[in-house]
């Protein structure tokens, strides 16, 4: 393990550590958990729905279905819940709930399982298997179904949006508005999330894979041989869970730290609110982590750049910590900005931004210093000259 590998290690050490099972009052396997307005809703097979306040005291509710849930959602006020032969259960207050059908079309009504629901800000999304997709401006309806990125066999199980684009992550490997980013032929991966200014996907046998921007992706692992089958980010890290009651976190989607469950069930989702994170599973496996504040601790410095007069480049620094984190940016040892995100933008570059730039990253509880790193502006390179009378073979 290289330097910057050991210092995202014991970064990671930090947090999550603990978890705790949370009593539960069914059985049946849990595969999908939301956090809304107040309330954590759970969803899982023969049509279970449980909410808790708090992520400590569970309420079995009534569901109207026997149908198998798979995801839940909440947004613009709403929760939605998918699942079996296209299943599309919507309430306002998670306790009592109604089925939404999609409306018939030219693809007539959804048949598929429908494997995850999101918000957007413009409505409602649900993905499924063998291209199933609905939506709807509104989980009352009407929702529309169609097939998108159709396949047999292939389905769609994670969700993440982030730098205005939406990730998904399913059979086929990553596609990211609706473009194949697929890492190195890397497929069946089960959730994907955005957080710290990327996106980081999980799926079978403990892969995993990172990006950036949503444009390049690297392929990774996370230590373990389980399957991977939900992420989410909290607390400065990156937390996945899996079968056999796999937890790993990482600060950045690269180094992960396994983490003891307190439970061998499979784990299939995850949610948080402001302070817990909470996963469920199977027979109705219930388990929590509370956030605790943690100071910032950066993972990977800044890097020397050399770019030419007139031009644009940038510094950036990776760092973790309990949000908000603040970033305090210095030239040859003066402030000249503060910005909440780890980004320094140098434009039209002349010789005088040429020298060593450091930044802090801080927080409530404390604050870190990426090691130095220069700048070098170089001069405009001049228009090639050409002798016409010159021969190479004279």
């Amino acid at each position: 393990m290289g330097f910057l590998g050991l210092v995202c290690m014991l970064a990671s050490l930090r947090a999550q550590v603990t978890w705790s099972t949370v009593g539960t009052p069914t059985t049946e396997t849990l595969w999908g958990v939301t956090y809304g307005s107040g309330q954590f809703v759970a969803v899982g097979e023969k049509g279970v729905i449980l909410t808790s306040p708090d992520a400590r005291v569970w309420t079995k509710r009534a569901s109207g279905t026997d149908a198998w849930l798979l995801h839940v959602a909440y947004g613009d006020g709403c929760y939605a819940a998918v699942g079996e032969a296209g299943t599309i259960l919507v309430s306002v207050d998670a306790i009592h709930w109604q089925r939404s059908e999609p409306i018939a079309g030219l693809m007539g009504t959804a048949r598929e399982r429908l494997n995850v629901v999101a918000f957007r800000r413009v409505g409602f999304f649900a993905f499924g298997e063998n291209g199933e997709r609905a939506s709807a401006e509104r989980p009352f309806g009407p929702w529309s179904r169609d097939l998108w990125k159709t396949e047999e066999g292939s389905w769609w199980r994670g969700y993440a949006l982030g730098f205005e684009k939406v990730a998904l992550a399913g059979s086929r490997g990553i596609y990211v508005d609706g473009t194949d980013r697929t890492p190195g032929g890397l497929r069946n991966l089960e959730g994907v999330a955005f957080g710290n200014l990327r996106f980081v996907a999980v799926g079978a046998g403990g892969a995993t894979a990172m990006s950036m921007d949503g444009e390049s992706w690297a392929a990774g692992d996370a230590g373990t041989s389980q399957t991977l089958r939900a992420v989410t980010y909290f607390n400065g890290l990156f937390v996945a869970v899996g079968d056999g009651g796999a937890v790993r976190t990482s600060p950045d989607g690269r180094s992960w730290v396994a983490r003891n469950s307190s439970t061998l069930r499979g784990l299939r989702g995850l949610s948080t609110s402001d302070d817990t994170v909470v996963a469920v599973g199977e027979a109705g496996a219930l388990i929590s982590s509370p956030w605790i504040g943690l100071a910032p601790a950066v993972v990977r410095p800044m890097e020397n750049v050399r770019e030419e007069e007139g031009g644009t480049t940038y510094l950036r620094v990776e760092a973790t910590g309990s949000e908000p984190l603040s970033y305090r940016w210095s030239f040859q040892g003066s402030q000249i900005a503060v910005t909440k995100h780890p980004l320094l933008d140098l434009s039209n570059l002349t010789p005088s931004h040429a020298g060593l730039y450091t930044v802090t990253v801080s927080n409530a509880y404390g604050s870190a210093t990426s090691a130095p790193a220069s700048v070098t502006v170089l001069p405009v390179a001049g228009p090639s000259v050409v002798d016409a009378n010159f021969n190479a073979s004279a």
